[in-house]
């Protein structure tokens, strides 16, 4: 993957790790789950995020899901599990669109990230058209 694009695709998850306000705290494990991302333990936060995911959603803050999928998608990325990184790109671009950040320069971001994933998966004509 280019540099500028893992860099854009990185940037875009640390907009997540954003701090909120203190009256739309998030549950612990989501906290735990983003400490253990940014220590670069992308195996254990994807069972800890998993565990906050499916089978069925513990985060009801509709911000902190799409943040926790972005999450997802990138620790699926940087440990090689394309497919998975794809799907989870899939979730967090449909979230951000749905609270009205479809438009963002993040979502812009993840949709970067999502091209790679996608080209990366062998899906290179899905990958252009996120791109056009």
């Amino acid at each position: 993957m280019p540099a500028l694009i893992r860099l854009l695709v990185l940037l875009a998850a640390l907009g997540a790790l954003a701090p909120r306000p203190a009256g739309a705290s998030p549950s612990k494990e989501f906290v735990e789950a983003r400490t253990v991302f940014r220590a670069g333990q992308y195996g254990e936060a994807i069972a800890l995020f998993n565990g906050l995911l499916y089978p069925t959603s513990q985060l009801s803050d509709q911000q902190e899901l799409a943040d926790a999928h972005l999450l997802l998608a990138v620790c699926y990325f940087e440990t090689g599990k394309r497919d998975f990184a794809v799907r989870e790109f899939e979730e967090a671009l449909a979230l951000f669109q749905r609270i009205g950040h479809g438009e963002s320069i993040e979502a812009a971001l993840i949709y970067n990230g999502y091209a790679q994933a996608l080209n990366l998966s062998g899906q290179r004509e899905d990958a252009l058209a996120q791109i056009d």
